[in-house]
This record gives C-alpha cells, structure tokens and sequence, in this order.
C-alpha cells in the first residue's frame, strides 16, 4: 500500500524503528479496524492484514494508547513481532 509504505519511507530516517504505529482503516464506521505495531514492521502489517482505503496511518507514541482509548469499541489488533495479531 502506497500510503503505508510512504510513511515508513519517510519516517524510519527521524524515529526509531520501534516507534508505535496504529494502522486505522475505514475510521469512524461500523467496520473500522485499529492494528496496532511499530514502525519497522508498518509495510509488513499493512500487506498481512490487508488495509484498505479509506485508511489513515498514526505515528508516536499516542499509537501506543489505542487499545486504552478505544472509543469506537472496535477491536484493537497488535500485531506481534512474529507477525501474528492478537485481539488487545
């Protein structure tokens, strides 16, 4: 996905690779999904759980309240360093 790897392009260079990242698809609707991971593995997490547009992409460490703020009470999906995701 362009967006996705348009962010890690531009974002691996200033911050860490274990900086927090959620992945939010189709935001504020009935069918929104949160993934939740870290910089370095956004390319990987995006192609595996197959986001789509609409989308959007939250860099920092605010990534990383997702699962505490989740507001929406859609399900928040950390993805894993062996690249499974788990419901959080």
């Amino acid at each position: 996905d362009k967006l996705v790897t348009g962010v890690q392009t531009c974002a691996l260079p200033i911050c860490p690779s274990t900086t927090p990242v959620a992945l939010v698809e189709r935001g504020t609707q009935a069918a929104q999904r949160v993934i939740l991971g870290t910089l370095e593995h956004l390319a990987a997490t995006g192609s595996r759980h197959a986001i789509k547009a609409p989308s959007l992409v939250i860099v920092g460490e605010v990534a990383s309240l997702g699962a505490e703020l989740a507001w929406f009470s859609a399900p928040v999906e950390a993805a894993c360093e062996a690249g499974h995701a788990t419901a959080a």
